[in-house]
């Protein structure tokens, strides 16, 4: 378990992109960059363009990831696809290599009839060849990597030739060497088969350029997911050449395995920001961080019109390097070395946490299980990861504050997790760029601690009955006011926030937690929760933070609230204005919002309404009727990324009180497994909509 969610998750919508807590069902492109143009704002660093102009080129975030060798561009062009054949760089320029279906053998090789395989010498003659499989590597290969057994040089470099080559199946008997019509290779492919030769030499031949010790794993670059996307419930993202472990080679692969990614398109990155190729690395940087939260960032690469940049995304935003054109000048030998460092140096060039220890089930026709680990068992203290926001000790004091109340986990321990001999966070690798900036309002500074807490708990959809569910949300209204006898206020509630363990639920996850001053019931801060369990009352102090644009509209804000029923607002999505800059016409970071104890409260019902819709049996078993329309407000918060900001937020408003006042919508969505419950929500429901109804003086 970890505090690792963006403020996609816990500012704007967590319900959009996270694969938590919501039904699964397409999410529009457009409602995907809105809302991570609003999670990056003031957040990216492009070097060269803004902010990040004074950087000079060898200070470059590229040479803060990327090793330096003592490579030049005339050992970059002894790289050959094969012992005799071309090089991998000549004439100035990366040669792509094609490889004929179906043949395994070095130039040269002799075939079925005795004759040698040759090529015809014609420059042309490489775009007029046949596609090949996806097993570019053998499993006898891949299972030598594995275990540290280096192949022959034969029988990984598959040779053919440069320009054009023919396979016994294509070879006539007439010997008048007729080809079939060709298909061209994907790009992807190629970049895929230049990255494994590179890896191959520098692995082999360039060792000694190298300015570490060659790792004992191994990894690998594949075009496999470039047409088809890495399976993830909620998002369908193609990277187009990703990084592997050689271990999982012939496994199923998720975004949790995904250790780096190269975006390649003809577009330039230079001239035009917001090309797809942006949005498409941020949305899969966030996708491995969602997965991954042992990393400490993410770094991905992009080749943009030749030009190869780095993406560097952690807790804080995104930085984008300054361009090497693959092709001229220092490019090559830069290209050659980020290869290195990625696929052969230790993993913690790659993010992950030193401190953190990866095992799974990786034998022959075992299920393998991303498991991390800090030693003991699972009914001992669990660790929990922590980026902590400008406050380094701040959520260790707050369970300080807490600790003997029921149903809140205790704090065992905690520390640092060091890199490089100091506390780790992410303004180190920023120091270098003018952070005083007006712009930088925004950057919050994120220190990167472990803690460690008492009992093991699960998720609370894990439940194991309707009375385990009820006693925990009894508990966590009696922890609640415990907690406010304390002076603590959690402020962000959310499906997240609980576990449960032995039957017990607990609260966790105290990172954005406030404490009361003496003599006051509640708080201001800058932060509001997580958008779809946010009270009514916040909602309407964010619209009154909001701007209001004349000639706006949205689907459905004049329906009749008394028949909620046939409120279609998951219409909204793709209906509403595409404002531009939506939410970012809203400074929230600089106006304060009270929060109160009734807030948290109203955020509570909100994720037991959730559940007892959601689900329709124990241990995560989900309803038959569960579906987007049974949180109508989830598709109005959406809306926020592309609407007008105030009439998106006053949707909101009107959605929640509309199913508030009507009761019957409360109990009609209701899981017939919960059918029991349902006085209970009713009545509930009716509270809440009570205390955000205006008072009739």
């Amino acid at each position: 378990m970890s505090s690792w969610q963006s403020d996609i998750d816990k500012f704007l919508l967590y319900a959009t992109i996270s694969s938590v807590g919501v039904p699964s069902g397409p999410r529009t492109l457009d409602t995907t960059q809105a809302l991570l143009r609003q999670e990056l704002k003031n957040r990216l660093i492009h070097e060269g363009i803004g902010r990040g102009a004074g950087i000079p080129l060898e200070n470059s975030v590229f040479h803060h990831l990327v090793m330096k060798t003592t490579l030049q561009l005339s050992d970059i062009k002894t790289i050959q696809y094969d012992r005799t054949g071309p090089s991998a760089y000549s004439g100035d320029k990366w040669k792509f290599h094609r490889r004929r279906k179906g043949i395994k053998r070095t130039r040269g090789a002799k075939q079925d009839d005795g004759t040698e395989d040759s090529d015809t010498g014609h420059e042309d003659a490489e775009d007029d060849v046949t596609e090949y499989d996806d097993t570019d590597i053998d499993d006898a290969e891949i299972k030598g990597a594995a275990l540290g057994v280096e192949p022959s040089f034969d029988s990984v470099i598959h040779g053919q030739s440069e320009t054009e080559t023919w396979s016994s199946q294509e070879y006539q008997p007439s010997r008048s060497k007729k080809r079939h019509r060709q298909v061209p290779m994907m790009t992807e492919k190629e970049f895929q088969r230049l990255f494994y030769t590179i890896q191959y030499h520098l692995r082999h031949k360039l060792k000694l350029h190298l300015p570490f010790n060659i790792s004992t794993g191994s990894q690998y670059w594949s075009a496999e997911f470039s047409t088809s996307p890495i399976p993830d419930k909620y998002n369908c993202q193609k990277p187009d050449i990703a990084l592997f472990d050689f271990a999982i080679k012939n496994m199923g692969k998720t975004w949790a395995d995904v250790l780096s990614f190269v975006e390649h398109t003809s577009s330039d990155l230079t001239k035009k920001r917001d090309i797809p190729v942006f949005w498409g690395s941020t949305t899969k940087a966030y996708l491995m961080l969602r997965e991954q939260p042992w990393r400490r960032f993410v770094i991905g690469f992009s080749i943009c019109a030749n030009q190869l940049r780095a993406h560097y995304f952690d807790r804080s935003g995104l930085i984008i390097s300054h361009p090497f054109h693959i092709h001229q000048k220092t490019g090559p030998v830069r290209l050659t070395e980020m290869l290195g460092t990625l696929t052969l140096s230790d993993i913690h060039h790659l993010g992950f946490d030193p401190m953190i220890h990866m095992c799974g089930g990786l034998g022959e026709g075992q299920p393998r299980q991303n498991i991390f680990y800090y030693g003991g068992s699972v009914e001992e203290p669990w660790a929990f990861l922590l980026w902590n926001e400008e406050k380094r000790m701040h959520e260790t004091t707050i369970l300080a504050m807490v600790k003997g109340i029921p149903n809140v986990v205790e704090l065992i321990d905690h520390w640092d997790v060091y890199y490089e001999g100091e506390p780790d966070c992410t303004v180190h690798i920023r120091s270098q760029y003018d952070m005083g900036h007006l712009d930088d309002l925004m950057f919050h500074n994120r220190f990167h601690r472990h803690i460690l807490l008492s009992p093991c708990g699960e998720p609370l959809s894990k439940f194991s009955s309707r009375q385990e569910l009820l006693t925990a949300f009894h508990a966590f209204v009696v922890a609640h006011h415990m907690m406010i006898g304390k002076r603590v206020l959690h402020g962000d509630l959310s499906p997240n926030n609980f576990v449960v363990h032995d039957g017990i639920g607990y609260f966790i996850d105290f990172d954005h937690a406030s404490i009361l001053v003496e003599g006051t019931t509640s708080t201001y801060s800058h932060g509001t929760g997580t958008m779809p369990y946010i009270s009514i009352r916040i909602l309407q102090a964010m619209l009154d933070l909001a701007p209001f644009e004349v000639g706006a509209n949205i689907s459905g804000q004049d329906a009749d609230p008394n028949n909620v029923d046939n409120f279609k607002v998951d219409n909204n999505v793709d209906l509403v204005p595409q404002a531009a800059s939506a939410l970012q016409d809203v400074n929230f970071d600089t106006n304060l919002i009270e929060h109160r104890p009734s807030d948290d409260l109203e955020s509570l019902f909100y994720i037991f309404f959730e559940f007892i819709a959601k689900y329709g049996g124990p241990h995560g078993q989900l309803a038959p009727t569960w579906s987007r329309q049974t949180l109508p407000w989830v598709s109005a918060y959406e809306a926020l990324g592309n609407a007008d900001t105030h009439l998106a937020l006053s949707t909101i408003c009107f959605v929640k009180m509309g199913v508030l006042m009507q009761g019957r919508f409360l109990v009609a969505k209701t899981s017939e497994y919960f059918v029991e419950f349902r006085p209970l929500v009713q009545k509930w429901g009716t509270m809440v909509y009570n205390a955000n109804a205006p008072q009739i003086r």
